[in-house]
């Protein structure tokens, strides 16, 4: 079984390249399915990844504002059209705007000429955006937002905790496995592990919001060899920002709900990413996960999603104290979904053929 940033990989279409468009093709490969669909976060993981290269390419770098790459996702917003299938794909790129600071992009999925997936996507360099907020700071208030450029350090009042027990504190790391109770069938269910976090089960229980924690983490897979080169220049999607994946691995709110339950299918009808700092240069490949729910109507539900980084991994983010057990915040989400039976999606078969 391929591991995901393989399954992410796509091929920029040379004869499509311009300063202001491009194509970049690939296959879905169906180990990232739930039943007969490609999962929603893998799919919108090609599409980011397409982007990003798009962005690294000559014809495009040669247009930069006072030589300032935009290399970092800051702002992912789908719209889920149809479902994904398993037939090729192709990502149409399309420059909406650039700026020094931010550039807008438009970013769509299609499959047998039908749009899947549509996405607005900003990028930025997270470095200049440090270095304007510096020139706003003032003497002597270096945890004061007011004074330090508007940044809410770890030494703030108003800091945001760490929402998750320590990883010995939760349940064993253990398989996603292939099929749950329900009879909800996952291809990729031996790649990736979950641990879930008693304090937000117990949570669930005995208050009035539903919430779910665990660390999830992608099975160790071999070193991907790409041509180095062609990656550089944008020609290859490099697939290593995985995080749009990790946006949609959660235990959904109507899981939450205590007591047995059907298999069902929640389809992904809108998830927004938006990243809260620049990603380290090899791909992340475990979160420490919190999600919360808060409205459930006709099965139309929000979940609401912290993504940060495992504690294990601060030598990823802070080579200087790579010893210190710490987690960063990565991005936050919002994901829009339905609930249908789960028979819905295995019906989708025959786009498969």
């Amino acid at each position: 079984m391929p591991g995901l940033q393989a399954a992410t990989v796509s091929h920029l279409d040379e004869s499509s390249i311009t300063s202001r468009s491009g194509v970049y093709r690939g296959e879905i490969d169906t180990t990232w399915c739930i039943g007969s669909v490609p999962n929603g976060g893998y799919s919108l993981s090609i599409i980011l990844n397409a982007v990003l290269a798009f962005m690294r390419t000559p014809e495009v770098t040669a247009t930069n504002i006072k030589s300032i790459a935009h290399n970092d996702p800051l702002l992912l917003s789908a719209t889920y059209i149809q479902a994904v299938t398993w037939t090729p794909y192709e990502v149409r790129v399309q420059v909406l705007k650039r700026g020094k600071s931010l550039s807008n992009l438009q970013a769509d999925l299609y499959q047998d000429g039908v749009l899947r997936i549509t996405t607005q996507v900003l990028v930025t360099d997270f470095e200049t955006q440090k270095t304007a907020a510096d020139r706003m700071k003032l003497e002597g208030g270096e945890h004061d937002p007011a004074k330090n450029g508007y940044t809410i350090t770890d030494k703030s009042q108003w800091a945001p905790e760490f929402p998750l027990s320590a990883p010995e504190k939760c349940h064993a790391p253990r398989p996603f496995g292939n099929k749950a109770e329900s009879g909800k069938t996952f291809a990729f269910g031996e790649l990736i592990t979950v641990s879930a976090d008693p304090k937000h089960i117990h949570a669930t229980k005995t208050s009035d919001v539903l919430s779910a924690g665990a660390y999830y983490a992608l099975t160790p897979q071999p070193r991907l060899s790409l041509d180095a080169d062609k990656v550089a220049k944008g020609r290859v999607a490099d697939g290593k920002n995985l995080i749009p994946f990790f946006a949609d691995m959660f235990l959904s709110p109507p899981m939450m709900l205590p007591g047995h339950h059907d298999a069902h299918w929640y389809p992904t009808l809108h998830l927004t990413v938006e990243f809260k700092r620049a990603l380290p240069k090899q791909p992340v490949t475990r979160t420490a996960t919190l999600s919360k729910g808060r409205f459930m109507i006709n099965g139309q539900h929000e979940s609401d999603t912290e993504l940060w980084s495992h504690p294990d991994d601060q030598h990823l983010f802070n080579s200087k104290q790579a010893t210190e057990r710490r987690s960063w915040i990565l991005a936050v989400a919002r994901q829009t979904a339905l609930v249908l039976p789960f028979a819905v999606n295995q019906n989708k078969t025959k786009a498969k053929l």
